[in-house]
């Protein structure tokens, strides 16, 4: 039960943190979305987008579609051994999803960093504090909500994906300087590596 708690949170969190990315681009949906997950009508901070701040105990109101089911007019309907038969379309499986240019995309700098240090944020069971190089003649703070998957010897001399370009936030206190990326598998965060022979500030394309 504590596992399937932890496992729910983590999703909604992350859900709550990609509305918050996607509302300068689908600001009317997105609003809705925040309504469904129990946040409001305002938007969500910038500097309140990392993971393991949402609010425990949060209560969700009865959710409904944010995108309405594409109907065909007129279409004949297929028998049911037929359709067992038939594989899905790459049409069928594209319904109902948002698309963005590739403009869009590639405002985002995505570059490779070398860990070179990782600590604890006090008073935070979630945040850790890594100092990453980035090829730039320093190192860049950067807060990630890691802490429950990794400790920071864990995370300390590896190469990791980094988004290179957001605003600095400050978070608990700690300056944040870009966004470690990492993977959610069922609630759990895998940290995302690039090869040990690529060099601290590569761009990611």
């Amino acid at each position: 039960r504590e596992r399937l708690g932890t496992v729910l949170y983590t999703a909604l969190d992350m859900t709550r943190i990609l509305v918050g990315l996607l509302d300068p681009v689908m600001p009317e949906k997105m609003r809705e979305a925040r309504i469904s997950l129990g946040l409001g009508t305002e938007g969500i901070p910038f500097e309140k987008l990392t993971h393991g701040l949402l609010e425990s105990g949060t209560e969700l109101p009865k959710p409904t579609p944010l995108f309405p089911k594409m109907q065909v007019p007129g279409a004949e309907k297929t028998p049911a051994k037929i359709q067992q038969k038939e594989k899905p379309t790459s049409a069928a499986s594209d319904e109902g999803k948002e698309w963005f240019a590739l403009e869009d995309f590639q405002k985002m700098e995505l570059k490779v960093g070398h860990i070179r240090t990782c600590r604890k944020v006090e008073k935070s069971a979630k945040l850790l504090c890594s100092e990453v190089d980035l090829g730039e003649g320093r190192l860049r703070s950067i807060v990630s909500g890691a802490a429950e998957f990794y400790t920071p010897e864990e995370m300390t001399n590896r190469r990791v994906l980094v988004v290179a370009n957001l605003k600095t936030v400050k978070l608990m206190g700690e300056k944040s300087e870009g966004m470690i990326l990492f993977s959610d598998d069922k609630g759990k965060l895998i940290l995302i590596e690039a090869p040990d022979e690529v060099n601290p500030g590569v761009t990611v394309r």
